[in-house]
């Protein structure tokens, strides 16, 4: 049946912390760090609904129903909260971008209209969030973690066999012969079951290390097409950028997660997906 979709954001305040009461504080430390502190965000969340258009008026839903309904079940009932202790559903579980898109989920599922949720979503950062499609494994909510990293670099686009007339037919002012440059935003996005303690999808800390170590260390202040022995023989387009990040990243995340794609953020106009499945 033809579905037709329409995404909303709403926003709010609030504080958490992480904590898993089974563990040692030397635990909770070793896996949270300052996290384990209180601290707040100015949170982003977002609801995606579908259907089909509606013959009479035309819309998927009222998007003031879906307004409202993101004010009443979730804004209202979180806004300027500790999420840990004055929001029930926080009292047994770490209130990460993972778990927080699922309360969303469960928040509104079936309070909007006749349209069906296709997707929930939280930020803590812009270059932090999670999100949530409904999918459950072996009784799991699976979540998708986003997390965005930055690096400058230059680049040029050429052809060795073609003149420097014919690669500006093709490149334009991308094949002057001094290269030009950009910070570029990489986002990594894995997905994979939300740890019933933890509350993410894989460790934060870690990601981190292996992105400094795969991509920022190798890439960061660096002429891509004479400094990074990977790329030899390529043209470093964007679009081969984020193939190489995708496969320097996926051997380092462990099962139950998996990489699900990269996204290369050029300009503010302009990004690149990579994904293999």
């Amino acid at each position: 049946m033809p579905r037709a979709r329409i995404h909303r954001k709403a926003e709010f305040e609030s504080s958490h912390f992480m904590r898993v009461p089974t563990w040692s504080e030397a635990e909770n430390e070793r896996a949270f760090g300052r996290l384990t502190r209180p601290h707040g965000h100015n949170y982003v969340v977002e609801a995606g609904v579908e259907g089909p258009i509606d013959k009479k008026n035309f819309w998927v839903v009222n998007i003031k129903d879906l307004d409202d309904a993101m004010r009443d079940w979730v804004v209202e009932p979180l806004d300027h909260k500790c999420l840990n202790l004055d929001v029930p559903f926080f009292r047994d579980r770490n209130p990460t971008c993972e778990n927080l898109a699922l309360y969303v989920w469960q928040a509104l599922d079936g309070k909007v209209g006749n349209c069906t949720l296709c997707r929930t979503a939280a930020k803590e950062y812009d270059w932090l969030g999670a999100s949530y499609f409904g999918e459950i494994i072996g009784g799991l909510p699976m979540a998708r973690l986003t997390r965005t990293y930055e690096f400058s670099a230059v680049h040029r686009l050429h052809r060795p066999e073609l003149s420097d007339e014919e690669n500006e037919a093709i490149f334009g002012k991308c094949s002057w012969p001094n290269g030009h440059g950009h910070s570029y935003r990489a986002e990594i996005a894995i997905s994979g079951p939300i740890h019933a303690e933890t509350g993410m999808v894989f460790d934060l800390a870690l990601l981190d290390r292996i992105v400094q170590a795969e991509v920022i260390d190798r890439l960061d202040f660096k002429n891509l097409n004479e400094e990074v022995p990977e790329l030899k023989g390529q043209i470093p387009t964007t679009e081969v950028l984020a193939r190489f990040i995708y496969q320097a990243v996926k051997p380092h995340i462990a099962a139950p997660a998996a990489l699900k794609r990269t996204r290369i953020y050029e300009t503010h106009k302009s990004w690149f997906d990579y994904e293999e499945e």
